[in-house]
């Protein structure tokens, strides 16, 4: 999802910039992982975003493990960082569009999840 705090702004970068009918799909390829304290790790691996594929590095939280009535267990994981240049995904408007706008270049990545296990 996009959010900015403003739904009439994220439905208009969803469309425009994003182009989520044409490149509904965010992916990571996870190709190395590192820990880096008892519940932390950065995953190195591959974003496709837009149609386009380059490196990213994210610094991963384990938040929460809990067992369920059912004897299976959750996880709640928070990803951050992963920070790119937008341009680079080719994730453009016009010049005179940008030169008014005053959209940063900078996106970054904020990822939370659970998984069972």
């Amino acid at each position: 999802t996009v959010d900015t705090a403003n739904r009439t702004r994220d439905t208009h970068l969803r469309s425009e910039l994003f182009e989520t009918d044409k490149f509904p799909d965010v992916t990571i390829h996870g190709r190395k992982v590192v820990r880096t304290a008892s519940h932390q790790a950065d995953v190195t691996g591959d974003l496709t975003l837009h149609g386009v594929t380059h490196p990213i590095v994210l610094h991963v939280t384990l938040l929460e493990r809990r067992k369920q009535p059912n004897g299976s267990e959750i996880s709640r994981w928070r990803a951050t960082g992963g920070n790119f240049n937008r341009r680079g995904f080719g994730l453009m408007w016009s010049r005179g569009v940008e030169a008014i706008s005053g959209i940063g270049d900078e996106i970054t990545l904020k990822i939370e999840c659970e998984a069972r296990e």
